[in-house]
C-alpha cells in the first residue's frame, strides 16, 4: 500500500493545517480522499508528527524521523478499519519522505503533507476459526459480509485457544492460517486451523529441597487439584 498516486477521487474530506512549534515556520497537512471528517480524525491521531506538533524542542530530525514511520502507523489504521487496498503519500518539502535518504535530513522543513486514499472497504469472504470447542463464543463481527477489520482476525484466533484451554486443553496451538486479501471481489479471506491437542489433567504435586516445613504440608498448602482437569484459573 506505501507509495504514491495522484488522488482521483472528487470528494476530499479531512483537509487540516495546523502549525508546529517545533521547527521555524513548519506547516502540516492532512488531506484524505473520499471519507469523512471524523475517518480523517481518527487517521490522524495515528501519525507521529500529531504528537510532535504539541513539542517546543522537536527538531527537524524528530519530524523526518516521525514521517517515515508514519507510513506503517497508517496502513495500519487503514486495515484496522477494513481498508487494504489504499495509497499513503507523506512530502517533506514537496519530496516524498520514503525517497529521502534518512542521513540528509533538509536543514530546514517548511511543510509536511499528507496525502491519504483509503480505497474501497473490504469484508470478510472467508471467516473461520476451526475446529472450536463446545461452548466457544468468537467476536459477532468476524463473519462473512462484515467489515473486514484487522483487529478481528488476532481477536478470533485468541477466542478459539481460549476455548480449548478453558476445556482442559493446555497445549492448543494454532496449526495454520490463510489471510488473503482479493481486491477485484474486494474480500479478506481467514482460514485459521487449530491444533488442540490432549485435555490434561493435574497430576501429583510433589516437593523437593531443604524446608523446616514437612512436605506433606506443603503439598496440602499448595491445593494442586490432583486429578482434576486444567483450568486456566486453576
Amino acid at each position: 500500500m506505501r507509495g504514491t498516486k495522484p488522488i482521483k477521487a472528487a470528494v476530499l474530506a479531512g483537509l487540516m493545517l495546523w502549525s508546529a512549534s517545533g521547527a521555524a515556520a513548519l506547516e502540516l497537512g492532512f488531506r484524505v480522499s473520499g471519507q469523512d471528517r471524523d475517518f480523517a480524525e481518527y487517521l490522524k491521531s495515528a501519525t507521529l508528527t500529531s504528537d510532535l506538533r504539541d513539542e517546543d524542542d522537536a527538531t527537524n530530525q524528530d519530524y523526518m524521523a516521525a514521517a517515515r514511520a508514519d507510513y506503517a502507523r497508517l496502513v495500519g489504521a487503514l486495515y484496522e478499519r477494513g481498508f487494504y487496498g489504499g495509497t499513503v503519500s507523506i512530502r517533506i518539502n514537496g519530496r516524498e519522505a520514503a525517497e529521502i535518504d534518512p542521513l540528509s535530513t533538509p536543514r530546514s522543513i517548511s511543510r509536511i503533507d499528507y496525502h491519504v486514499t483509503p480505497g474501497p472497504q473490504f469484508t470478510f469472504g472467508t471467516a473461520r476459526v476451526a475446529p472450536l470447542a463446545a461452548g466457544t463464543e468468537i467476536p459477532e463481527d468476524f463473519a462473512r459480509n462484515r467489515p473486514a477489520r484487522s483487529a478481528l482476525v488476532p481477536a478470533a484466533a485468541r477466542a478459539g485457544l481460549e476455548g480449548w484451554r478453558d476445556q482442559g486443553h493446555a497445549k492448543v496451538d494454532l496449526a495454520d492460517q490463510s489471510v488473503t486479501a482479493h481486491h477485484p471481489s474486494r474480500k479478506l479471506d481467514v482460514d485459521i486451523r487449530l491444533a488442540p491437542g490432549p485435555r490434561l489433567r493435574f497430576g501429583p504435586l510433589t516437593h523437593a529441597g531443604p524446608s523446616r516445613v514437612r512436605s506433606e504440608r506443603i503439598v496440602a498448602i499448595a491445593g494442586l487439584p490432583e486429578g482434576e482437569i486444567i483450568h486456566p484459573k486453576k
